[in-house]
């Protein structure tokens, strides 16, 4: 470079360009490294997780305005409840049934509850569900059968002599309109 040249030469803006330059590559080899589409898909997995469990919660506060909140459910209830498990077994279905009918839940938002945790992934399972709720309203169920009451916090037998539904539901509460909804909800 000759004198002139040197003179006329913006020191400066060389160092600025050379800097833009080493940042565009720099940008260029993170943006390459950046997974965009796992990204996108992170983002819609934690937005149906965050939509699945504000759905919970409105299923359980429907239920949980005639029993009480969850969290003082009985533990086994309350692992049935939040962990939404289509594995659950039949008897820890038949026995969050008989818990929040005992409790005298209505057997709408019990049926919507138990459909909307995914639990009765079957016809047969949903089969099941009404048989108990039939049999919890006639009072067919068999003599040891029990829930836990949440108002004396103890184990009630569903015929004992202090149960309010023993010998079958009240006749005020055997009005089939009571039962349509839960019966037609499950299918049966």
């Amino acid at each position: 470079m000759d004198d002139d040249a040197l003179a006329d030469y913006d020191v400066d803006a060389a160092v600025r360009e050379h800097r833009v330059n080493t940042l565009a590559v720099v940008y260029d080899a993170a943006l390459a490294a950046f997974d965009i589409d796992a990204a996108v898909s992170e983002h819609r997995h934690k937005a149906e997780a965050q939509r699945q469990l504000d759905e919970r919660r409105r299923l359980l506060s429907d239920v949980e305005d005639h029993i009480g909140d969850v969290h003082h459910w009985p533990h086994k209830e309350q692992h049935i409840a939040l962990t939404c498990n289509s594995h659950v077994r039949r008897g820890d279905v038949f026995r969050l049934t008989l818990f929040l009918l005992g409790n005298r839940a209505p057997p709408r938002p019990v049926a919507v509850l138990l459909l909307g945790l995914g639990i009765l992934n079957d016809a047969k399972r949903k089969r099941d569900a009404w048989d108990a709720f039939r049999a919890f309203r006639d009072g067919t169920l068999k003599a040891d059968a029990f829930y836990w009451n949440m108002e004396e916090n103890t184990r009630t037998m569903i015929h004992g002599s202090q149960s309010w539904c023993a010998g079958g539901v009240p006749t005020g509460m055997r009005d089939p309109v009571f039962w349509d909804d839960a019966q037609r909800m499950l299918g049966c």
